[in-house]
């Protein structure tokens, strides 16, 4: 089996000081808040496989096979959603940070 097909996420990020007086006046750390947002839209993949299916019957005296389908490079298509994400992250002058 073979599949094919190209994903990509992107994604921004934007950061804004909290303290930024104080940074500026005193050296202290920064109070940070982060706000990001990813996704990416639904795509298209492609496969391609061999099938292969058979029943095997067992008898008293033997073990007989019999091929019900067989398909050589059966292709198809199919789609992988779309997504979508949104973080926030707070940095406490690089004491702890918390983010979901």
């Amino acid at each position: 089996m073979s599949v094919s097909g190209f994903i990509y996420d992107v994604g921004l990020l934007y950061t804004i000081t909290l303290n930024k007086s104080e940074v500026k006046e005193n050296k202290a750390k920064p109070q940070k808040i982060t706000i990001g947002l990813r996704g990416n839209s639904k795509t298209k993949f492609n496969t391609s496989n061999d099938v292969y299916n058979a029943s095997v019957t067992n008898s008293f005296t033997a073990l007989l096979s019999d091929t019900l389908l067989y398909k050589n490079n059966e292709k198809n298509t199919g789609y992988l959603p779309s997504s979508y994400g949104v973080g926030i992250n707070y940095n406490n002058k690089n004491k702890w940070i918390f983010w979901s």
